[in-house]
């Protein structure tokens, strides 16, 4: 592909292969957004997915790695300072596996079921 410098090209962990089709040119941009591994077969995509990117010279050399916490999700320390500074009469934590935190932090927490509704 000739005019590969303006275009973005997305593949998954799983689709690397196309790059044998793509043959990216020297000093290609790679990004890769994943969550970080927390068990062995993550590990063991992420050191594959590095093999892929060195042999296509997307990576120079394995140092050339790096890696970015970007999930999302803040730490507790981060959660707590936002609660604690964002003076709020009432807090519903949603999308958490630890309420008794949050319970912890702010005197007024509405604890929402799965499929409750919370009307304010």
């Amino acid at each position: 592909m000739s005019n590969q410098k303006d275009v973005v090209f997305y593949c998954s962990d799983f689709q690397l292969q196309e790059l044998i089709d793509i043959r990216p040119k020297d000093n290609s941009v790679y990004i890769r957004s994943s969550t970080e591994p927390f068990d062995d077969d993550m590990r063991l995509d992420q050191e594959r997915v590095k093999r892929w990117l060195l042999h296509f010279g997307l990576i120079l050399k394995e140092k050339d790695w790096s890696h970015i916490h970007v999930s999302g999700h803040g730490s507790g320390d981060q959660i707590k300072k936002i609660i604690e500074g964002s003076n709020s009469k009432l807090l519903i934590p949603i999308h958490t596996e630890h309420e008794e935190f949050h319970k912890k932090w702010h005197s007024n927490v509405k604890e929402v079921q799965l499929n409750d509704s919370v009307t304010l």
